[in-house]
């Protein structure tokens, strides 16, 4: 595969195949500094005609949140690619699931969204959720709203068979790329290389795949759990010291949107 300096590519990246990816990356991280060509490449993955605004523009002017966001579009944008390329190549892997809610909560969520005055369409499109949480970026409520949405959600999981991911809105979704190294990751590493021929080698089958789901998925939840625990302990933590540190017996006060 040849990448032109300009990456002026035609196709969007979730139809490259296999062998396509490391090249990809290899040559995109040779362009990581020069902002317009990775930008227009960006564009791409948007489905938008290439931004114009200069590299220097943009890099100067972009918070943190827009360059972590370019990032996490190639990401996807990887993970995507290979859980297609696996599905087509009808190798036993580990997918990233994400199952469709229960109507009655997308019901009770859109309730609590119209209650602040905001508007939604169908929640049952992940599209319109996408909008939705576009509009309330910054605003007092989007905590609120966001863990209401969480709890109208299944939970992501690992599974052995390739369902579709409905928060992100992908029919094809695994874990190949990330932030931090997950079992799932390395799975989905050596499935990749033995399709590739990069490194011949025998993948586990599909039952031993399902019960390494089953076990994965377990101890995330476990996981998140303990992180979520910790989180309050630290807060009453906090509390406690503030409290302390007080010169009179009168309560802080800090901001906060009381819900039910």
């Amino acid at each position: 595969m040849v990448v032109h300096k300009r990456l002026s590519i035609s196709r969007r990246i979730s139809s490259l195949a296999a062998d396509d990816i490391y090249d990809l990356v290899e040559r995109a991280m040779e362009y990581a500094f020069e902002g317009k060509y990775l930008l227009n490449f960006y564009a791409l993955l948007q489905g938008k005609k290439a931004l114009k605004r200069e590299a220097d523009e943009f890099l100067n002017s972009s918070t943190a949140d827009e360059l972590h966001q370019l990032i996490e579009e190639f990401m996807l944008a990887a993970n995507e690619a290979v859980a297609k390329q696996i599905k087509n190549k009808m190798r036993p892997s580990l997918f990233r699931v994400h199952e469709s809610p229960d109507a009655d909560k997308l019901f009770d969520f859109r309730q609590l969204v119209l209650s602040y005055g905001l508007e939604i369409g169908d929640p049952s499109a992940p599209n319109e959720l996408q909008k939705l949480l576009k509009s309330i970026q910054g605003r007092m409520e989007e905590h609120v709203i966001k863990v209401g949405l969480l709890r109208s959600m299944k939970r992501a999981s690992y599974s052995a068979e390739p369902l579709g991911h409905y928060g992100l809105s992908k029919t094809n979704y695994t874990h190949f790329t990330s932030p931090i190294r997950r079992y799932a990751d390395l799975i989905v590493h050596r499935v990749l290389a033995a399709i590739t021929g990069s490194v011949p080698s025998s993948t586990p089958k599909f039952d031993e795949l399902q019960q390494t789901a089953n076990h994965i998925s377990g101890t995330e939840r476990t996981s998140s759990s303990a992180e979520m625990e910790s989180q309050k302990l630290k807060l009453i933590e906090f509390l406690w010291n503030e409290k302390k540190g007080s010169k009179d017996d009168s309560p802080a006060s800090h901001p906060a949107i009381i819900h039910e």
